[in-house]
């Protein structure tokens, strides 16, 4: 992101004003740069959540998610204001308005071969999986907070199994991506799973099933460019 070293925005004011808000809201300024020092400052481990700051205005906000504290950073100003606000909230309070913003992007992966944007935009899909890695990030940080043991994040994941469809295929995604943060892709990493009281087999077929996601979306994108070339790859 182009302002990633910077303020979103061209203006830069030398004055900053700093007031101190409710107890999720850190502080409010009357421009970014102290705001994101504040996260340099505070929160060195956190990261800039690329996908999710462009899909809620990356002129108007910056997300950050700080795995070591469990918690998620927003910097956020109203369009035609000069106020930033500074939010600091545990992950699992993030994960509700995180997944509205990605509305779109979940609408598109869901049903790929369907989504015309693809065929107008080729390379989207990548963007999209990117975003949806930042979301199942904030997710299993959310679940984290609950526990640090695997096997028992991975009994929560499959205790939420009971959602429609397209819900279980990005819960499966959250449940891979926790397995292969503990266990890694490698061979043999179903098998100390398993060590973990995790049914061998299940973790096998859920660490299969992210890049059969991929695959899906990247295969429904294709589909999606060739019926609206008439058949003909786009470029």
């Amino acid at each position: 992101m182009p302002w990633q070293d910077g303020a979103p925005g061209s203006a830069l004011r030398p004055l900053h004003t700093f007031r101190r808000a409710n107890p999720s809201q850190v502080e409010t300024a009357d421009a970014y740069e102290p705001l994101a020092a504040i996260v340099a400052d505070r929160a060195p481990h956190a990261r800039l959540l690329n996908e999710i700051t462009a899909h809620a205005g990356d002129d108007h906000h910056s997300v950050w998610l700080d795995e070591s504290d469990q918690a998620v950073w927003h910097a956020r100003s109203e369009p035609g204001k000069d106020e930033w606000t500074l939010d600091h909230k545990p992950a699992a309070e993030a994960v509700d308005w995180i997944t509205e913003t990605l509305t779109l992007v979940l609408d598109r992966v869901a049903s790929p071969e369907q989504a015309e944007i693809y065929e107008i935009h080729p390379g989207l899909e990548e963007d999209d999986l990117d975003a949806l890695d930042e979301l199942e990030s904030v997710r299993l940080t959310a679940l984290q907070a609950r526990s640090t043991d695997p096997a028992v994040i991975d009994s929560m994941i499959r205790g939420q199994m009971d959602q429609p469809r397209e819900e279980i295929r990005l819960l499966a995604w959250l449940r891979a991506g926790n397995l292969k943060q503990a266990f890694g892709t490698e061979r043999g990493a179903a098998a100390a799973a398993g060590a973990r009281n995790i049914t061998p087999e299940s973790a096998r077929r859920s660490l299969a099933a992210a890049a059969e996601f991929d695959a899906r979306v990247h295969d429904g994108a294709k589909q999606a460019r060739l019926t609206a070339g008439g058949g003909q790859p786009t470029t």
